[in-house]
């Protein structure tokens, strides 16, 4: 069951499982089943007899709250308020536990550091944004928020600048999956949504085991590696079609170049439309989208490139 939230949603008594994706979710009775959560606070003031998952979200459970099974977070947090009870174990990556006087009867088991944290929330907000958790707009208002257009504007300058420097690190990797996505790109696109459909499962599956947990900062981190390396790789694919179609010649920075170029042209319009005081914001959208959709299907291509090196397909 997957229920899309919008504001706040209060749980009395339920006799079925929960699968929730959106904003806030507070449990007042009792759910005889599991929770999960992702991108979203859960409050806690009654009994879940099952185990509580959350990703991208933290978790506050009130006195007297009571946790029959696992509690298992991904970037977010667990306040344990007085008399509150886990009874099972609980896992915490990229997240802090605020004990206040509350018990856990398990094992507690925490992947976490500063740069970790940040690193892991980074990733998860990111990727749910591209899922379209983001763009939210109020009908016949404006969208005049000049601060919140410079940090949108020195932000596309850090990203445009790392896949720069990815590619001045692995120039000669990067052109390899190029070649291969020119080379055969109908497989390689095949390939790419297969492994943007393994990234969250094996995430849970290094969650929920023993010895995966202390595999999931390495996993994120070559997530992360892998992401830049992907969309530099579809931006070159990207520079040399636009370059034979125009009939030029120039060298691979310049193909990099006119791949970022593009994705740059669609956020700076973004970034542009929300300068100006009136409702435009469907405009707004549409490039945000634009911008979306290009970033996803390049590093669709280059998931694909990836995975035929891994797994040395020919």
């Amino acid at each position: 069951m997957l229920i899309l939230l919008i504001n706040l949603y209060v749980v009395s008594d339920t006799s079925a499982s929960l699968d929730l994706v959106g904003e806030d979710v507070r449990v007042e009775g009792i759910v005889d089943g599991d929770v999960s959560l992702v991108k979203g606070s859960l409050e806690i003031l009654g009994r879940v007899r099952g185990s509580v998952d959350v990703v991208s979200g933290d978790v506050h459970m009130y006195p007297g709250s009571v946790v029959d099974g696992d509690v298992s977070i991904v970037g977010g947090d667990l306040i344990l308020d007085s008399g509150a009870v886990v009874e099972g174990d609980l896992t915490l990556v990229a997240g802090s536990l605020v004990n206040n006087g509350g018990t856990i009867k398990g094992e507690v088991s925490k992947v976490s550091g500063s740069v970790l944290n940040m690193l892991i929330k980074g990733i998860l907000n990111n990727s749910l944004m591209m899922m379209g958790e983001n763009t939210k707009a109020t009908p016949g208002r404006g969208t005049f928020h000049p601060s919140g257009a410079v940090g949108d504007l020195l932000g596309l300058l850090v990203l445009v600048l790392l896949f720069y420097i990815f590619f001045l690190i692995l120039k000669g990797f990067v052109l390899r999956m190029a070649d291969s996505i020119e080379a055969d790109t109908g497989r390689v696109v095949l390939f790419g949504v297969i492994s943007y459909i393994l990234i969250l499962p094996v995430l849970l599956l290094l969650i929920i085991s023993v010895v995966g947990i202390l595999l999931i900062p390495l996993y994120l981190i070559g997530i992360v590696l892998a992401f830049f390396v992907a969309v530099d790789a579809g931006m070159v694919y990207v520079g040399r079609m636009v370059r034979r179609n125009l009939d030029r010649e120039w060298n691979e920075w310049m193909d990099l170049t006119v791949g970022v170029a593009v994705a740059a042209i669609f956020k700076l319009i973004d970034i542009l439309v929300s300068l100006v005081p009136v409702d435009i914001c469907c405009l707004q959208f549409v490039f945000s989208f634009m911008f979306g959709v290009y970033v996803v299907m390049l590093s669709i291509l280059g998931f694909g490139a990836l995975f035929k090196w891994i797994f040395r397909i020919e």
